[in-house]
């Protein structure tokens, strides 16, 4: 089984359109990487590595600017577009196991163990990918600097290594947190890309409100895989919080998933 999904994921990753996402996310990256030196040279401040994956993957542009809004919201949803569209390709396996195992329960579990799996593969790869695309251009450097000292004071005396694991965590079960609350309520709408469009409008709204007028993080779905404002501690309770939403969803999506007939 293992060796069919693998394939799968080998055969879905080269099509034409997951590549041109995956391109996409690149491009994003170096455009938080133009943006980062800019700011290093604009504050006469020293930057390394540390700010970039805090600055990037991390969610945490600072200063925070509109655009950081819509590269952080295009970001993500080029994450979720590719690896929805990965596991999408499973559309007919799903069917088939529904049908053999005669419990949509149990159907529901296979797909969501399935998201899961491919979230995994795809956030690892973004940010391995992420990691070397800053290590590259501004050193591996793992100590803070002047620019941490200034703009994240709340991450600076937290140890690099520590600080990955955190981020890497956070950021994969947000992304993961997000693809489930897709995959649940795109159940139930028959216009799928108008239901993107949807979901898209509302993550930047509520984000846009998270940024100025700050409303609760939960309620803003878009800045649940970044690190925004966090010190260590609230960074350990956003990623308990990630798991719970999920478990949550994971219920709340079985029940807008019995709703579907499978022929």
């Amino acid at each position: 089984m293992m060796d069919i999904i693998f394939f799968q994921f080998k055969h879905s990753f080269i099509k034409k359109k997951n590549i041109k996402f995956f391109i996409g996310i690149l491009f994003i990256l170096f455009i938080f990487l133009f943006k980062i030196k800019h700011y290093f040279r604009d504050y006469d401040l020293n930057g390394g590595l540390k700010d970039y994956m805090i600055f990037s993957v991390g969610g945490w542009e600072n200063p925070v600017l509109f655009t950081s809004l819509l590269e952080w919201s295009f970001f993500v949803f080029l994450i979720l577009c590719m690896s929805i569209n990965i596991t999408n390709d499973f559309e007919k396996l799903y069917i088939i196991t529904l049908n053999r195992i005669g419990s949509k329960l149990k159907s529901w579990i296979y797909i969501c163990i399935n998201e899961l799996f491919f979230c995994i593969l795809i956030t690892i790869l973004v940010y391995v990918s992420d990691l070397l695309i800053g290590g590259s251009f501004l050193g591996y450097n793992p100590n803070s600097t002047g620019y941490t000292r200034v703009f994240y004071k709340n991450l600076c005396d937290v140890n690099f290594g520590t600080l990955l694991i955190s981020e890497f965590i956070n950021f994969f079960t947000g992304i993961y947190l997000l693809q489930i609350i897709i995959r649940g309520f795109s159940s139930i709408f028959h216009k799928i890309n108008t239901f993107y469009v949807f979901i898209l409008i509302v993550c930047m709204f509520s984000g846009f409100l998270f940024i100025y007028s700050n409303i609760p993080k939960i309620l803003c779905p878009i800045f649940y895989p970044s690190l925004f404002s966090l010190n260590l501690t609230s960074l350990y309770f956003n990623i308990f919080m990630n798991i719970v939403l999920t478990i949550l969803f994971i219920i709340f999506g079985y029940f807008l998933y019995l709703k579907i007939d499978i022929n």
